[in-house]
């Protein structure tokens, strides 16, 4: 969905990637902590100490909602989402589009070389649960 509103961009990171498909299948750079989703770097992503500052053009976030869902689906703590959005901001050149999907709260902290420009609210099937998306742009 992102691509098609905000047409492709081939230097794009994904963290919290799951089961993404990464490079080598022809989509995204993959970053999961969990290595048995195979991303491309097995790395926390409120760090993503294995990437070089001013990377990619796109950063996409896809983090668990809740702490049970961290839990039960990841075995990992929930991740914070100022982290998470620091450490992507770190990764991004400037001019960037930056996403975060999270649950229903209207999150807008951001790092100072950031700027909220967007929030799109997005049902998922089949549990009708809704979702957030954040767009931020790198200053």
């Amino acid at each position: 969905m992102i691509d098609y509103l905000f047409g492709p961009e081939n230097n794009t990171i994904e963290v919290c990637s799951s089961y993404v498909k990464g490079k080598s299948s022809g989509g995204a750079f993959t970053v999961d902590i969990n290595p048995a989703t195979n991303p491309d770097l097995v790395d926390d992503a409120q760090e993503l100490s294995k990437v070089n500052p001013n990377s990619f053009n796109r950063w996409r976030c896809d983090p668990p909602y809740n702490e049970a869902t961290a839990k039960t689906m990841y075995d990992t703590q929930l991740p914070s989402t100022s982290k998470l959005l620091t450490a992507g901001a770190r990764v991004c050149k400037s001019g960037s589009l930056m996403f975060l999907l999270l649950g229903p709260q209207n999150f807008q902290w951001c790092p100072s070389n950031v700027i909220r420009i967007g929030w799109i609210a997005i049902t998922i099937v089949p549990n009708n649960e809704l979702r957030a998306l954040h767009i931020f742009y790198k200053k």
